[in-house]
């Protein structure tokens, strides 16, 4: 788990699928942190990794750039990323940077 105090970060593991659990802001208060313990779970889980965005209220460039780092540690580890429930405002974010082509994004929320 990671914690400070706009983010929550749970992940729930089971055989083949990692749930990474974001609640709150991934802002540029919580992603210098968030990129450590990024760097340092990952290689520790699954085949695939799944970003529950469902509870995520903001992010912010530094927050994408996160989850660029994400991806880029999933793909040297052959691990698979895909998110979903990011709220509809979030995706449009993700569509302007063009993350969606990176990342699998499924369930966008009304």
């Amino acid at each position: 788990m990671f914690q400070n105090e706009n983010v929550t970060v749970t992940i729930q593991k089971d055989k083949c699928v990692s749930v990474f659990k974001i609640k709150g802001e991934l802002d540029a208060f919580s992603t210098y942190d968030f990129n450590k313990f990024v760097e340092k779970i990952i290689p520790e889980l699954n085949d695939t990794i799944i970003i529950d965005m469902k509870e995520c209220k903001y992010i912010s460039s530094s927050g994408i750039s996160s989850l660029f780092n994400m991806c880029r540690i999933c793909n040297n580890l052959d691990i698979r990323l895909t998110m979903s429930y990011p709220s509809k405002e979030i995706y449009s974010f993700f569509k302007t940077v063009n993350l969606h082509k990176l990342i699998d994004i499924n369930n966008v929320m009304s």
